[in-house]
């Protein structure tokens, strides 16, 4: 189904006009572009034959990790904290409990770790396990059922509403939200600063888990060092929080989707090679198969006059405590 999709999207862009089609039409996405970057599925119609979407969730782990409705304490500072929201229509497996957002977030850390010698500063506790000596690490998750219905929380605005009335609001923090709701061809979006001082960072990122099946948001992790397409998402998502890409960059995705890298030649006519960017518009592939910053000219240690990503408040040296 992966490959199948990828090369669904690679016939896409044949058709693609200038400005992308698959942008969702519901006002509520009408925001303050570029404020609120997002990341897009591609038309229903050019993946509807690919059957549905479905997430193998299985145990991960011999324990289960214990669940938290409120942040734990913590040592402070700048840190990056997952948050698992529910809708009260859409289906809510454990996954904070079974060690599935575990998975994910770990593997998206070893592939920026592969990728640039470096990972999020991560917000994490302890926890006696079975049958184990030493306490077991684990990413804080923060589980919140909304109460609302799926459709009434399709935007970054709507997620971050709710966050805030469950105070999870710390200036210093960073979320990163699973939301089990449906955006339509929305795949995930991200507080987008348009300051280059790179102390000024978005706060709330959000994977919306049950958008168009082009997106593969319930396609994640199967392991703690293989990340798939929610991870693909949820990267972009957090790397828009550091105001990646660069409105100046020279791939910004103008006039087609600003914020993000493609070749505006290519973008409407298929073979772009800076789909394999993690930062590309639309959802083309797992985090596995993508790249940080093709040709470093963009957002990560590009050397020009712009907000460079590697100088991220979030950001750590691969391997340091």
């Amino acid at each position: 189904m992966r490959s199948a999709r990828a090369l669904a999207l690679a016939a896409l862009l044949l058709a693609l006009p200038a400005a992308p089609s698959s942008a969702r039409s519901d006002a509520r996405h009408d925001l303050d572009l570029p404020r609120v970057a997002r990341l897009l599925a591609p038309p229903a119609s050019l993946t509807a034959g690919d059957g549905p979407a479905a997430a193998e969730f299985r145990r991960r782990y011999p324990w289960r990790i214990p669940r938290a409705t409120e942040n734990r304490p913590d040592a402070g500072g700048p840190l990056v904290h997952v948050v698992y929201l529910t809708t009260k229509n859409q289906p809510a497996p454990a996954l904070d409990r079974l060690g599935i957002l575990e998975d994910s977030v770990r593997s998206q850390d070893a592939w920026l770790s592969e990728q640039a010698g470096l990972r999020w500063r991560l917000d994490v506790f302890s926890f006696r396990a079975p049958h184990r000596r030493r306490p077991v690490r684990a990413i804080d998750v923060t589980f919140v059922d909304s109460g609302a219905r799926s459709e009434d929380l399709t935007t970054l605005a709507d997620v971050e509403a709710v966050l805030t009335a469950h105070g999870l609001s710390d200036p210093e923090k960073r979320y990163l939200v699973y939301a089990a709701t449906d955006a339509g061809s929305v795949c995930g979006e991200g507080d987008y600063p348009l300051s280059d001082d790179p102390n000024e960072v978005g706060r709330y990122s959000a994977v919306y888990l049950y958008s168009d099946e082009g997106c593969g948001g319930l396609d994640l992790a199967p392991d703690r060092r293989t990340p798939s397409w929610a991870e693909s998402i949820a990267q972009q998502e957090l790397m828009h929080n550091d105001g990646a890409v660069p409105l100046a960059a020279p791939h910004d995705c103008k006039p087609a989707a600003t914020g993000h890298v493609c070749t505006p030649a290519l973008v409407s006519l298929g073979g772009d090679p800076e789909m394999e960017d993690v930062m590309f518009p639309y959802a083309s592939g797992p985090l596995a198969a993508k790249v940080l910053d093709r040709g470093r000219d963009d957002y990560f240690k590009h050397g020009l006059p712009l907000r460079d990503l590697a100088d991220s408040p979030y950001l750590l040296v691969a391997g340091r405590p």
